[in-house]
């Protein structure tokens, strides 16, 4: 499976992707008309651009839950995404968990013909390891976040449940914590 690597894809396409997707609020009504033709095609890469959502809206919550402190400095600092917690309308992506982001783009429902994305567990794996690891760095050295330690920060969503990301499979849908996730972009580790 090709992919742009989520450095590259930051630097030369989020941008313009994120101006495709065209606006801030991320539901089922807004994910599916960017699974639909003619919108999917406008994308550089629609599934690197998924999984910055999904990325973004797990960092977004696990701040907001773990690290109140630097979560003002945090959404100064991050990357403009489609925040789940923006739709009131109960439009989907079940009760904003991040990991619906990915449920539904792997299998929307929400209007026929729309197709669904294919991931892979070695994508979602460098993708979760860039954003816990690089992009985090970047944030605390930037020191916005006055009390905001990259490593204390990732002991607490270790602990937490709803930190997890899921791949539909020819056997059926898994999950992995992102802790684990971010092993699996290691090339010892196989995933």
């Amino acid at each position: 499976m090709q992919y742009i690597v989520p450095k590259l894809y930051i630097e030369s396409a989020y941008a313009a992707d994120f101006g495709v997707f065209g606006g801030d609020m991320l539901c089922g009504f807004t994910l599916t008309d960017s699974l639909s033709p003619p919108k999917r095609e406008k994308f550089r890469g629609l599934g690197e651009f998924v999984l910055c959502q999904f990325e973004l809206n797990l960092l977004n919550q696990a701040l907001h839950s773990h690290c109140q402190s630097a979560h003002a400095a945090w959404r100064k600092y991050s990357l403009p995404f489609a925040n789940t917690l923006l739709c009131f309308h109960g439009h989907g992506l079940a009760n904003h968990l991040p990991y619906s982001i990915l449920r539904f783009a792997q299998e929307p429902c929400a209007r026929p013909g729309t197709a669904p994305l294919l991931l892979s567990w070695k994508m979602l794996g460098e993708y979760t390891s860039f954003f816990l690891h690089e992009y985090l760095a970047q944030f605390q050295a930037r020191g916005e976040g006055k009390d905001f330690s990259r490593d204390a920060f990732l002991q607490a969503p270790i602990q937490d449940a709803d930190c997890v990301a899921c791949l539909k499979t020819p056997q059926g849908w898994e999950s992995k914590h992102v802790a684990e996730l971010s092993l699996c972009a290691s090339p010892k580790t196989a995933c």
